[in-house]
């Protein structure tokens, strides 16, 4: 996948987690204002349902409201009164306390005992209810729409850090096929001896082994050691202007026992004798030469893939 494909889909994603994030948001405003409303009209529920059983006791009493009026706030004063001067010893405020409870209980008996029409009190509780579980399904469905969102959220912001890793990963791809590109513009064809094997080791490099050098001398017929996913190469490294013979086959394959490597190659800017390639065949000795060196430095043929597993 081309990395401007990627990009644009991290945008999308980035667009959609925003949007989301904010539905979000606007849910939770909305959420608590209903919350407040709700509240609100509990409070109205549980006001005409006290009014409504205020009204029922009256009814069932053999006195007038008048009466409910006049004594029951009397009776709450004189207790008000009597507990605050005589449990908690507070004269000075008993009187105080005894009016306060008078004038609060006839103000709250006023208000609840007010109209008598029955079916009127039944038709606002019976709003307020119906008004009440509205709202309770409101808060419900936004709760499950806000529970989706969070999901949707999480996937998204999944999806998002996965297509960054992608991103970063074909970033740094191309970086080293940049990088692959101007090594092979190089004159590696006029490269000899140690230049070639310098130059050779920035190529495994860009190519994502991890190298290692021999000694100049005593080398035991490897020039480079290279490994990639826990295979490791024995290469013997040849810059010449003339043909390589079976001579560097016999040595990257010599070599390859003698440092435990998995597989050898025979790396040259030149070209193989056919005594030599047909050397490689019988002992699984990869050889690159100068016609197939484009695709090796390119990275379209690997060494590590002809090793078995």
């Amino acid at each position: 996948m081309s990395s401007s494909t990627i990009e644009n889909r991290v945008g999308d994603l980035r667009v959609r987690i925003q949007s989301l994030s904010e539905e979000l948001e606007s849910l939770s405003s909305h959420q608590s204002e209903l919350k407040s409303r709700l509240f609100r009209e509990m409070l109205r529920l549980r006001f005409f349902q006290t009014k409504i059983q205020t009204h029922q006791i009256a009814d069932r009493l053999p006195v007038g409201r008048w009466f409910i009026l006049l004594c029951v706030p009397l009776f709450l004063a004189a207790v008000s009164l009597i507990f605050t001067d005589v449990v908690l010893g507070l004269r000075l405020v008993s009187f105080f306390a005894g009016a306060l409870a008078w004038t609060s209980s006839i103000s709250a008996l006023a208000v609840l005992l007010n109209g008598s029409d029955k079916l009127q009190l039944q038709s606002k509780l019976q709003q307020c209810q119906e008004s009440h579980s509205q709202m309770l399904s409101q808060e419900e469905n936004i709760t499950k729409r806000q529970r989706m969102l969070r999901q949707q959220i999480g996937e998204s912001e999944s999806e998002l850090a996965a297509a960054l890793h992608e991103l970063r990963a074909v970033q740094l791809s191309n970086s080293f096929e940049k990088i692959r590109g101007d090594l092979y513009r190089q004159n590696w064809k006029a490269m000899r001896d140690v230049e070639f094997e310098q130059f050779l080791e920035k190529v495994f490099q860009a190519l994502g082994y991890i190298v290692e050098t021999t000694a100049i001398t005593g080398d035991q017929g490897v020039d480079l050691i290279v490994a990639k996913d826990g295979v490791r190469v024995a290469i013997q490294v040849k810059g010449y202007h003339s043909s390589v013979g079976n001579g560097a086959i016999q040595e990257a394959f010599a070599g390859m026992a003698h440092y435990q490597c998995h597989a050898c190659a025979a790396i040259t800017n030149s070209r193989f004798t056919n005594s030599a390639v047909s050397l490689a065949k019988s002992t699984n000795c990869f050889l690159i030469d100068e016609e197939s060196f484009r695709d090796f430095v390119m990275g379209r043929s690997d060494l590590i893939q002809s090793v078995p597993r």
